[in-house]
């Protein structure tokens, strides 16, 4: 459920005090909406090996935690005179002990060309990939919250919430396209605290995408190509020498549904920094009173160390997670959800998520 709170120009006014009388143009505007929502949620996670707490001692993980996952959001949303829609979020991390607690914050501009959106938000290299855990249930299947855990490669190398500049086009016969731009991928939004160009992140990082979506009959098909291209920074006091390698990643994906019933899969390749091959393939199936889904991830890191998804370190062998998971409503705005992975790799070892959630 979403609370939405439409202003007068009355309150206009008010929230225009502090920034400078209104004028009379503004005073006259339509009003915006405001929705306010978010959700609150209470998990339960658990895995066979020290897994929870990666940087602990050996056997200083007692294998089970408790842990909560909450979200205020923030949404206006307007229209102007030549009918291009407008608006503004901000989503804000609402758990104890968080410091940075703004999670994307950003505007949008849409009409007959298409959608812009500016700020700090996921890329089009994320937003319009296809694969296992586009139709996953439970808290995500492996793009879910025990990927943590499980320290799964489903996605091409992304910005994540840096604050960048992104265009998507119509979706013209069911194609569309989409590009993003991100000066710095350390950057994510506070301007007294950027970067700088020698920090060791990624700069000039461009996002591609291009996905379709249609009908068959009784069946729906999707298909997605996404890829990524970015340069590596010099480390800190790095000045002259050799600037890190290009990065380049690309995935290929798709879904297909006959009605309660839905399969995707997706290959992809991270070349260069965290080289690495990654599958995905899973099964997902609605039962009325319970969705359910099966998610495969097999990632080969070429027989390097890399840094996974959940910030574990790998030693370059082979991973193959499977994950099994299952969500339901119990009342309006009430849910609970889980999901168990068995994840096969340098320590094989079985994890899994319980949370129950009230939306609003």
């Amino acid at each position: 459920m979403k609370y939405s709170l439409l202003g007068t120009t009355a309150l206009a006014g008010v929230a225009l005090a502090g920034l400078g009388t209104a004028t009379p143009a503004q005073a006259q505007s339509p009003a915006l909406e405001v929705i306010v929502g978010g959700f609150v949620g209470f998990e339960v996670n658990g895995a066979s090996e020290d897994a929870l707490d990666g940087d602990l001692e050996e056997g200083s993980d007692r294998g089970y935690e408790f842990s909560t996952d909450s979200e205020l959001h923030i949404r206006v949303q307007g229209e102007t005179e030549g009918g291009t829609l407008y608006g503004a979020k901000i989503e804000f991390e609402a758990d104890q002990g968080t410091d940075n607690n703004v999670d994307e914050a950003g505007l949008f501009f849409s009409g007959a060309y298409g959608r812009v959106e500016l700020g700090a938000d996921d890329g089009v290299e994320d937003n319009m990939s296809l694969g296992a855990h586009t139709i996953a249930a439970g808290t995500g299947g492996l793009d879910g919250e025990a990927d943590f855990i499980m320290g799964t490669n489903t996605f091409v190398f992304d910005t994540d919430d840096a604050v960048k500049a992104t265009y998507y086009t119509p979706r013209i016969a069911g194609f569309q396209v989409g590009v993003s731009f991100t000066p710095d991928t350390g950057d994510d939004g506070d301007n007294e605290n950027l970067s700088g160009s020698r920090s060791g992140d990624n700069e000039n990082s461009v996002g591609v995408g291009a996905n379709y979506t249609g009908e068959f009959g009784p069946a729906e098909l999707g298909l997605a190509a996404v890829g990524h291209y970015a340069k590596g920074e010099e480390n800190a006091g790095s000045a002259g020498s050799d600037r890190a390698e290009t990065i380049r990643s690309y995935a290929l994906g798709g879904t297909l549904g006959f009605g309660d019933l839905q399969f995707a899969g997706s290959w992809g390749q991270n070349l260069r920094a965290n080289e690495l091959d990654f599958i995905t393939a899973g099964v997902a199936y609605d039962f009325g009173f319970v969705n359910t889904s099966f998610n495969y991830n097999w990632v080969d890191p070429a027989g390097e160390d890399i840094e996974l998804s959940g910030g574990q370190l790998s030693d370059g062998s082979t991973r193959h997670i499977f994950v099994f998971s299952a969500d339901t409503g119990l009342a309006p705005g009430l849910s609970l959800a889980g999901d168990i992975a068995y994840t096969d790799a340098e320590e094989n070892f079985v994890s899994g998520i319980g949370r129950v959630q009230v939306e609003f």
